[in-house]
């Protein structure tokens, strides 16, 4: 008697810890740290995770805000999703995305083409007007500094990373391009008025030509339009009334 209630108690208990177990809710997948700047040639973004994924990429594009990023994770979903929309040259966009539930491990895609991180986590993107051009590089980023200063750095030292930005610089040397004064002096301009500034999202109104980024001035929205051209600049706001009510 005193055995089977002792198996009837212990079988109880099991029952309990299953019910808890299935009820409980589920750990959350690990999240992405992120940092980007601007090199001489064009710009780059790193996204690290703290358990040890790095992943690292330089874009033919000088627009150092010109990347907008969502992450998300829960615990309904077993993976952290971050997904990204890059502002490259003359307007062109291109998209990657990486799905991780590890922080270890993850699946990168880069305009919907698959890339394994095994095989490199370091990418040179060219945003060519014909799509885009991506060369994967195999390089060890853990004993990278994640800092601004380290990864300009090693734009300067790796001769791929360095031979990709000269070139990048060499194409854009143009005389109808003015790159003295755009949307990153703007945001530094303001924010040493003593403005705040955040960044946004990536804008297209069918009226504009030039590529859009909405930052944020002391929490309202604003929408920035760069022209290469500041004759095309005035001929289209030009079109737009004063108020702004017509176009």
């Amino acid at each position: 008697m005193f055995t089977m209630q002792t198996r009837f108690i212990w079988v109880w208990l099991l029952l309990i810890s299953s019910f808890l177990i299935s009820c409980s809710p589920g750990s959350t997948p690990p999240g992405a740290n992120s940092i980007g700047g601007v090199v001489d040639g064009g710009s780059y973004s790193y996204h690290y995770w703290e358990e040890g994924l790095a992943i690292l990429l330089w874009q033919d594009t000088s627009y150092a805000t010109g990347e907008s990023c969502s992450g998300t994770a829960s615990t309904d979903d077993p993976a952290y999703r971050l997904e990204c929309d890059v502002l490259g040259p003359e307007g062109r966009y291109y998209s990657w995305k990486a799905n991780t539930t590890d922080g270890v491990t993850a699946e990168m895609w880069i305009e919907d083409q698959p890339f394994d991180l095994s095989q490199g986590a370091m990418f040179l993107v060219n945003i060519r007007e014909d799509g885009v051009q991506v060369e994967q590089l195999q390089r060890d980023l853990s004993a990278l500094e994640r800092s601004n200063e380290a990864i300009a750095a090693l734009a300067e030292s790796d001769p791929d990373v360095a031979n990709f930005m000269a070139t990048k610089k060499a194409e854009g040397d143009s005389p109808e391009v003015n790159d003295e004064y755009g949307l990153v002096e703007f945001t530094d301009a303001l924010r040493m008025d003593g403005q705040s500034v955040e960044i946004g999202g990536l804008i297209d109104q069918p009226f504009i030509s030039a590529p859009g980024q909405v930052i944020v001035v002391n929490g309202e929205d604003v929408q920035v339009f760069e022209y290469p051209d500041s004759a095309v600049a005035a001929d289209e706001a030009a079109q737009i009334s004063p108020d702004a009510s017509s176009v």
